[in-house]
């Protein structure tokens, strides 16, 4: 060993330490380590992300799910804040939410909430006031009830978006499908309410359910209809209010009419 440097060796597997001139501790692993030229790793390339296309979203956009995508896009806070608007419908400003963006999320789940009351709450009645009638469940409100909510809460608001873009282009009929369906949470609470074993009550819960469904579209698009013509204007006016009678009226008597005192 020369004068330059002094060995010291450590017990165990502590590493050999070397002093040199400058008096720079330097490990031997790290020696080792600095000895051995790192090459840089090359940087993956990031393809950009490639549309897929399909027969059918070529052919049938409208039929392709990533066609509805855009439209069940919302945070829970907007969703909250328009079924709030809703159920307090005279305040107007839930029609400017939606005609900013438009959504399905909240209809579609407002549909199927009054469907499973529709179903489960005459159910649960009829086994609470005749136990001895366990297990006959009458699965046939489940489909009549899904098919009177969809058809109504789809097809209507179809007819009544046509002909208001027949008098205003600027309508979108997502639009006015999101308007119709967040006006059926006023049937929540009202189906509810029909466990009242009181004709009166039920009456008037369905009753202002569908008043208040209806006050939503007039205060919505009360400027589109004023621009139709006296006659047809009428003709609308009866024909909204022929769907939400003709809905509260099967609510009240067919779904309901074994709950009463």
């Amino acid at each position: 060993m020369t004068d330059d440097m002094k060995h010291v060796e450590s017990p165990n597997d502590v590493p050999i330490e070397i002093i040199d001139l400058d008096n720079d501790k330097i490990t031997e692993p790290e020696r080792k380590e600095k000895a051995v030229e790192t090459k840089p790793e090359p940087k993956p390339e990031i393809q950009p992300a490639k549309k897929s296309f399909s027969f059918l979203s070529c052919l049938c956009p409208i039929c392709t799910l990533q066609f509805y995508a855009p439209y069940f896009n919302i945070s829970t806070y907007e969703l909250l804040l328009r079924l709030f608007y809703a159920i307090f419908p005279y305040t107007g400003a839930l029609y400017p939410r939606i005609k900013q963006r438009p959504d399905l999320y909240g209809p579609v789940w407002i549909y199927f909430t009054i469907v499973y009351l529709f179903t489960f709450l005459p159910n649960a009645h009829r086994y609470f006031s005749a136990p001895d009638n366990y297990g006959d469940f009458d699965f046939s409100l489940f489909f009549i009830s899904f098919a009177i909510i969809f058809g109504i809460g789809i097809f209507f608001p179809l007819l009544f978006g046509f002909t208001m873009y027949c008098i205003s282009k600027s309508i979108n009929i997502f639009e006015v499908i999101s308007v119709y369906g967040y006006s059926f949470i006023a049937f929540v609470p009202a189906t509810i309410l029909c466990l009242v074993p009181s004709s009166t009550v039920q009456w008037v819960a369905v009753v202002y359910a569908g008043f208040s469904s209806l006050v939503v579209l007039c205060v919505s698009y009360y400027k589109q209809m004023k621009e139709i013509v006296q006659g047809g204007k009428y003709l609308v006016i009866v024909f909204v209010l022929a769907v939400q009678a003709a809905l509260v009226f099967v609510a009240k008597l067919y779904f309901f009419s074994e709950i009463e005192t």
